[in-house]
């Protein structure tokens, strides 16, 4: 584990599942609490710019996505509920023909 408790501290973070486990683990080994509080202030700074720059991109991004989306909504809407509307005369038609 000596070999690994640099990276370790700075990355479980980002590995699913270690995140609550990882802390544990680490506590239990050698690791002074110096070493510890700096490198997962490290890793816990790296982890919040990286997500939070994912979520920022991936926010514009479907924000752009969705602008073009919205010119088309109205009439998908629309369409959408004259095929229900559609269906719906159908099936009553139907039923009311053989029910007799």
């Amino acid at each position: 584990m000596n070999q690994f408790q640099t990276p370790m501290i700075l990355s479980f973070r980002f590995l699913y599942g270690l995140r609550t486990l990882a802390p544990f683990v680490i506590g239990m080994s050698p690791v002074s609490f110096k070493k510890f509080i700096l490198l997962n202030a490290a890793g816990a700074l790296v982890w919040a710019v990286a997500v939070g720059s994912g979520g920022y991109l991936f926010g514009h991004a479907l924000e752009i996505f969705v602008g073009k989306i919205k010119h088309y909504e109205v009439k998908v809407f629309a369409m959408i509920a004259l095929i229900g509307l559609f269906v719906r005369t159908v099936h009553f038609y139907h039923r009311r023909k053989h029910k007799t």
